[in-house]
């Protein structure tokens, strides 16, 4: 079960100690949320780096997911080789409220920090993704690189899927807007790009050229 981010007061107390929790995306808190409770069903007392990764790739409307099958990464392997590492922790308790370990919270900090250096408000799952590669000696990092992951190429493809999302983008609008009314969408576009407010559209054809 997924819990929502308004539903459930007990993981609304956790989020207090997520770092910079109102900087995260939607779609990033879903994944956040998402390893507390595969921590919790594997009764395992701590939210670790290898649960924020296995959430991640389950997320398929992600960016980071986008980005990995870009990469070439077979999702639903990486997804039983997180499991199988995971289950040779499950511990015998089950708790309530998992707490983040500190390679986890290592791991966000990282994120937020890769945000900030792409010019983005806002942290989503591309730059947990990001967050996960830069701690080189986790378990996590090791699978992904595993599977020929590299940060190098994991920020280039954010910036190429970015680049190709506004193409897109303004290819349909041009079709029906003059000039000054394209200028002042794409602006806003671009700033909610950078905000990180500007969902994926690669594969979303149709959905474009409604607006």
């Amino acid at each position: 079960m997924l819990f929502t981010w308004s539903e459930n007061h007990v993981n609304a107390r956790c989020w207090r100690r997520y770092p910079m929790v109102d900087r995260y995306t939607e779609r990033a808190k879903r994944v956040l949320l998402e390893a507390q409770d595969l921590a919790s069903r594997l009764r395992s007392p701590h939210v670790q780096p290898e649960h924020i990764l296995l959430a991640l790739i389950q997320q398929p409307d992600g960016v980071a997911t986008q980005i990995l099958e870009r990469l070439g990464v077979n999702l639903e392997q990486l997804r039983m080789e997180v499991q199988r590492e995971l289950s040779a922790t499950t511990g015998r308790l089950a708790t309530a409220e998992p707490t983040l370990t500190p390679a986890s919270k290592r791991v966000l900090l990282l994120a937020a920090d890769e945000a900030k250096s792409l010019g983005d408000k806002h942290i989503g799952t591309e730059h947990l993704l990001l967050g996960l590669l830069r701690d080189r000696h986790g378990t996590a990092a090791r699978l992904l690189m595993r599977h020929g992951v590299r940060f190098e190429d994991v920020r280039r493809k954010i910036y190429d899927q970015r680049g190709e999302a506004m193409s897109d983008i303004r290819r349909h609008v041009r079709r029906r807007t003059n000039t000054p009314a394209l200028d002042a969408f794409s602006r806003d576009l671009t700033q909610l790009a950078a905000e990180g407010k500007l969902d994926p559209v690669i594969g979303r054809d149709t959905e474009i050229e409604r607006v």
